[in-house]
């Protein structure tokens, strides 16, 4: 028997759930297919909401856009399924020994001090937290429990049939002029969200993936209760009943997703320049970003096959971007924007063999 539908989605991180649970919100029939065997990047993923680049303390692409897209749709995610996956929360900034004196100059525009203030003492005073540069906040952050998050994302999914737990074969797919058949599946739109293995997909091979390891580790610490997230070297998220969850590195070399003893040492080495406190490492995991040689998210329609669509190169900032990339991707679907040249695809023609 035929299952017919409109959309097909192609994998189940964070871009196809929030896709999903768009679709799902907005009555548009779709099915899911995803092999649950698989990983993905985004349940190890840190889950930070953070509009600030502190590396080069430049705002982040459309921060203040995707800071509203993001905030609202997690937090009505959290209303609607009575649960608690997405925090607002402040980001510490361990100052190094440049950085204030940049900070204090990036308040004065009107740009920044929407989100950004000099330090206040009271934050740290608890804590054992080495600032012998002084510190700031980013008053304007969250936090998504990711792992969380997509479990309760495909709670929503399976109670209304929509999920086809097993691997795609790309070679199955029949492509014609008005609908995409898949074994049992016509669909009018396929979507694939398949994170870093796209570059293994026979129709976008051509996006300029970049993928990027990233290391974490989960931590014990005997330390007194707090919630904002501490940034230096390294970031530490508190977790609750003792735990933090330390991160992260970048690797561009290394496409294992197998942690690493060079990474946990590095992460602990740099812990120890802002924490001094005896820690206890509980859990150490590690995933790949799909990032894009642009540092921009991509998404459109194949240039060619115009019912193959695409969402990928979330990067690190996956969290923030997912929700503004989903609807992006439904009004392209339903004929209802224009092309957002930053991010379609179609900036990656000139690729194309």
């Amino acid at each position: 028997m035929i299952r017919q539908t409109k959309v097909l989605v192609v994998g189940q991180g964070l871009a196809g759930s929030v896709l999903a649970v768009k679709l799902l919100q907005n009555n548009i029939p779709f099915l899911l297919i995803n092999d649950p065997s698989g990983t993905t990047s985004s349940k190890v993923a840190g889950g930070i909401i953070n509009p600030i680049i502190f590396r080069h303390l430049t705002m982040s692409w459309r921060a203040k856009e995707l800071w509203t897209t993001s905030s609202a749709f997690y937090s009505n995610f959290d209303k609607r399924k009575n649960t608690n996956t997405f925090n607002y929360t402040k980001i510490v900034r361990v100052f190094n020994e440049s950085e204030q004196q940049k900070w204090s100059a990036k308040i004065k525009s009107p740009l920044f001090n929407q989100f950004l203030k000099l330090e206040d003492q009271v934050v740290l005073t608890h804590l054992p937290v080495e600032t012998p540069f002084g510190f700031g906040t980013v008053d304007a952050a969250a936090w998504l429990d990711t792992a969380s998050f997509l479990d309760a994302a495909n709670d929503d999914l399976k109670k209304n049939d929509c999920v086809i737990n097993e691997s795609l074969d790309h070679k199955q797919l029949i492509i014609e002029p008005n609908r995409v058949f898949y074994k049992n599946i016509s669909a009018e739109f396929v979507v694939f969200c398949e994170g870093h293995h796209l570059k293994s997909n026979p129709w976008f091979g051509h996006v300029p993936l970049q993928p990027v390891k990233g290391e974490l580790l989960t931590i014990e610490a005997n330390l007194p209760d707090f919630r904002m997230i501490i940034n230096g070297d390294v970031f530490i998220l508190p977790l609750g009943n003792g735990r933090f969850k330390i991160g992260s590195t970048y690797d561009w070399n290394d496409e294992t997703e197998l942690p690493t003893e060079a990474a946990r040492e590095s992460l602990l080495q740099k812990l120890r320049k802002i924490l001094k406190s005896e820690v206890q490492v509980v859990d150490h995991q590690a995933g790949i970003r799909p990032a894009i040689a642009d540092r921009k998210p991509v998404a459109g329609f194949h240039p060619v096959t115009k019912n193959l669509l695409v969402m990928n190169g979330l990067g690190s900032k996956g969290v923030m971007i997912a929700p503004f990339l989903a609807d992006y991707v439904i009004k392209r679907i339903l004929g209802e924007n224009e092309i957002d040249a930053e991010i379609d695809i179609s900036r990656f023609n000139r690729f194309l063999t």
